[in-house]
């Protein structure tokens, strides 16, 4: 990752990898910061609204939950949906 510090892929992957490992707080930072950098990824976007699901914020994840759903329709996201209801 040094050789690409910005790179919103390799972000994403250390943060789900935090996420994996229960430390929501680092997988926020690392999710968040590849979100800024290209925001039209609907799997990013999932990963996103479950880090500030597991984070007791309901609200924003459906808020990325929905940005994820926009861009890809067929996503699996909207099961997750049916939970904030």
């Amino acid at each position: 990752m040094s050789k690409q510090p910005k790179n919103p892929a390799y972000l994403d992957t250390i943060g789900w990898i935090y996420y994996k490992l229960g430390d929501y707080e680092q997988a926020e930072k690392y999710i968040k910061s590849s979100v800024e950098i290209r925001q039209n990824s609907a799997v990013v976007l999932e990963h996103l609204g479950d880090v500030y699901w597991k984070l007791g914020s309901p609200g924003k994840a459906q808020e990325y939950w929905l940005k994820s759903l926009e861009l890809d329709n067929n996503n699996r996201v909207v099961e997750k949906l049916k939970d904030i209801k």
